[in-house]
């Protein structure tokens, strides 16, 4: 999910795009490639501490309604560019450099979205959620997923852009519009949850049983542990009294 989030063809991207809103300076892109990835670094530090403060499902929502309206607002910046006429002398400067410093806000806001709960439970949140026996294989399946996406961007995005260049976007809308009612109805809450009582969230009555079930036997194996260890230790005792009465008697019948 996080690889059809828009984050990839703004992060893959990003130099034409910004070439394509009137930021043509190889400095002006670097300095601003440079920002955003600090911008990154320091939203993903605060959503991964906000997780457990607030909670998954209302940073999940929060950041894919963010993501939406800020990157609708990407996809009508870059369109009003596309059209005949703009970057040439029809159009006054200021009204380009404003209209490129939109689009640069907005993609801060949209990354900003993105940083506070895709980059730190994209991982997390699906360890929490799978059963232990379905643990390793989901989290496998799910890199599959996010490295076949990573392909798809590769080779087949600069075709699409090429072809549909600003209309490609309208892809992203729709699959974060999609984000929002898949997250509010098929997101459990695990804050303040073990994976014991996670598990209880899924699958009910069954596995609340089995992991009763799984204490029990853990604790009889603890008690059978320490009846044998109180054994061992009173057989220990039991022959050093046994012999040290022997000695005892031992020694009356010498002085007999």
């Amino acid at each position: 999910m996080n690889q059809w989030a828009g984050n990839g063809i703004v992060s893959y991207y990003l130099a034409p795009i910004l070439k394509s809103v009137g930021i043509t300076s190889s400095i002006m892109q670097a300095g601003i490639n440079l920002a955003l990835q600090f911008w990154n670094a320091s939203l993903s530090f605060m959503g991964a501490l906000a997780a457990e403060k607030y909670g998954r499902r209302p940073l999940w929502l929060t950041s894919a309604c963010g993501m939406l309206v800020s990157f609708t607002i990407v996809t009508a910046l870059r369109a009003v560019f596309a059209e005949d006429g703009l970057l040439t002398s029809e159009i006054p400067v200021d009204g380009i450099k404003a209209a490129g410093g939109a689009t640069v806000a907005f993609l801060f806001i949209f990354f900003g979205f993105y940083d506070i709960t895709f980059t730190p439970l994209s991982i997390a949140y699906p360890v929490e959620v799978l059963p232990f026996r379905l643990r390793a294989g989901g989290l496998s399946a799910n890199l599959t997923t996010v490295f076949g996406a990573g392909l798809f961007y590769q080779y087949v995005k600069p075709i699409a852009l090429e072809a549909l260049h600003w209309k490609f976007y309208f892809v992203y809308t729709a699959t974060l519009a999609a984000m929002i009612p898949t997250i509010y109805f098929l997101f459990p809450e695990t804050k303040g949850r073990t994976l014991e009582q996670i598990s209880i969230v899924f699958d009910g009555e069954p596995a609340e049983t089995d992991a009763f079930r799984q204490a029990s036997i853990a604790a009889s194996v603890n008690d059978s542990m320490a009846d044998s260890k109180a054994a061992v230790v009173d057989s220990f005792y039991s022959e050093k009294a046994w012999n040290s009465r022997s000695n005892s008697g031992a020694h009356s019948m010498c002085l007999q």
